[in-house]
C-alpha cells in the first residue's frame, strides 16, 4: 500500500505543480516576486512555509487539475428528500467547490491571508487532495513526498 501512495504521489506532484504555474502566469502573478516577498514578511520559518504552502493551494484552488472525485458512500445518509445508500457512488465537483463563495469569499480572489492581506481563507476547506479532514484519512503521499516535493520546487521559483 505504501508503494502504491508512493508511486501515486509522483504522478500528481507534475501537474499539480503545472497548474500551480499556469495559474500564476494567467493570474499575472509573478512567482519568484511572490516568494521573495513572502521571505521579507514572515517573522519565521514556520510561518515561511505556511504562506508557500498557501501558494501551491490557492494557486491550485483557482485551477484544480481534479475536477470531479468520485467516492463511494460508506453508509446511508439522507440529503432533502432524497437518500444515498450505503455503497452509491457520489460525484465531488470539486472544480465548482473552488469556487463556492461560502467557503471562499471573493472567489476569484487570490489570498494568501492571514500572510499576506486578502480574504480569508480557512485551510481545511481546501480540496488539494482530497478530504484531507476526513476521519482517518491519512494520505502518506500527500503528506510526506507529494507537498514536500511540491513546497520545495516553490522555494527554488523563489532563488530564481
Amino acid at each position: 500500500m505504501l508503494l502504491l501512495e508512493v508511486a501515486s504521489s509522483g504522478i500528481v506532484i507534475a501537474p499539480t505543480l503545472g497548474a500551480v504555474v499556469h495559474t500564476a502566469l494567467t493570474g499575472g502573478i509573478d512567482l519568484s516576486s511572490l516568494i521573495q516577498l513572502l521571505m521579507k514578511v514572515t517573522p519565521s520559518q514556520a510561518k515561511f512555509d505556511e504562506g508557500i504552502t498557501r501558494v501551491l493551494y490557492e494557486t491550485w484552488r483557482l485551477n484544480p487539475t481534479v475536477k470531479l472525485l468520485m467516492r463511494r458512500s460508506e453508509q446511508a445518509e439522507q440529503y432533502g428528500k432524497d437518500t444515498v445508500q450505503k455503497g452509491d457512488w457520489i460525484a465531488a465537483l470539486v472544480g465548482a467547490a473552488c469556487f463556492d463563495p461560502n467557503a471562499f469569499p471573493q472567489p476569484r480572489q487570490f489570498s494568501l491571508d492571514p500572510i499576506l492581506p486578502g480574504p480569508k481563507r480557512n485551510m481545511g476547506d481546501y480540496l488539494l487532495f482530497g478530504d484531507a479532514q476526513a476521519p482517518g484519512r491519512l494520505c502518506w503521499g500527500r503528506d510526506r513526498i507529494a507537498l514536500y516535493l511540491l513546497t520545495e520546487s516553490l522555494r527554488a521559483v523563489g532563488r530564481l
